[in-house]
């Protein structure tokens, strides 16, 4: 389901709203075109008719209640997402200016590397939907974290100081905050959930046509409304849920307001 989604929505969301619209208003239509029919056969009861509306307004009901869940679970992955990148920034700007104040070669040394690293966790972040280049990133910072321990550890061994721990949780915190982002952007909206949204639009939407044609005079103005109305709820969850493709994604400025603080002053020398 993901693949599906994600083919539609790496052309934009325009293209998949069109899709999932197209998709429910020919929904809403063969839904009509089978009650016209059930109708010419026989006589609906009035009776029947309110069952008929009964159950349509019943299942629209529950199909509200799960698009309701959806949002609000795919809109919590989008806020971990988000809050993640303000953390990850925060701690490799910390982490920097610990490295800075240190100073002597180790220092600098991990300071340069931090730089380099915060420019590849910003391209980790904007990066669109390409496996290959995402794993190459996440390739890459694991190779600098390597680096950046390498440079720091034989500083802390020599020089165990207040300074020096700091410095050392900067760097776990920094590290922790990548493998975060890391899970908050493999955790998407269940696959499941996708299916039955939209198995459950579907059928309602078909249901309400059915209805329709049973109990009453078509109303083809309101049935296209509602269909919008429902293909741009269904493009917000698809947006929310999906980390990389889509036109809701996290905002990776704060990554790149810690880049543009590298060059502020250097530290007075000791």
């Amino acid at each position: 389901m993901h693949d599906v989604l994600g083919t539609l929505l790496s052309h934009g969301s325009f293209v998949f709203a069109v899709v999932m619209l197209t998709v429910l208003v020919v929904a809403e239509d063969l839904g009509h075109r089978l009650g016209r029919r059930r109708a010419a056969r026989r006589a609906f009861q009035e009776q029947e008719t309110s069952t008929i509306g009964a159950i349509t307004a019943g299942m629209l009901t529950l199909l509200a209640f799960a698009l309701g869940i959806s949002v609000s679970v795919a809109l919590d992955r989008f806020d971990a997402r988000r809050e993640i990148v303000v953390e990850e920034a925060n701690a490799i700007g910390t982490a920097w200016l610990d490295a800075r104040a240190i100073g002597g070669a180790e220092g600098a040394q991990a300071a340069k590397l931090l730089e380099t690293y915060a420019r590849v966790r910003l391209a980790y972040t904007s990066l669109g939907q390409d496996p290959a280049a995402e794993r190459a990133l996440l390739a890459r910072t694991s190779a600098l974290q390597s680096e950046i321990w390498g440079a720091i550890t034989p500083l802390v061994r020599r020089s165990p100081t207040p300074v020096t721990a700091t410095l050392m949780e900067a760097l776990t915190a920094t590290f922790d905050a990548a493998s975060a982002q890391r899970a908050a952007y493999a955790n998407q909206v269940p696959e499941a959930v996708d299916w039955a949204l939209i198995a459950a639009s579907i059928l309602s939407i078909g249901a309400l046509g059915f209805q329709v044609a049973t109990g009453g005079r078509r109303q083809l103005a309101l049935a296209l409304l509602l269909a919008v109305m429902w293909t741009g709820a269904m493009v917000l969850v698809t947006d929310l849920g999906e980390p990389r493709i889509g036109a809701i994604l996290p905002n990776p400025a704060p990554l790149a307001w810690a880049i543009q603080g590298f060059s502020g002053p250097a530290p007075p020398s000791q």
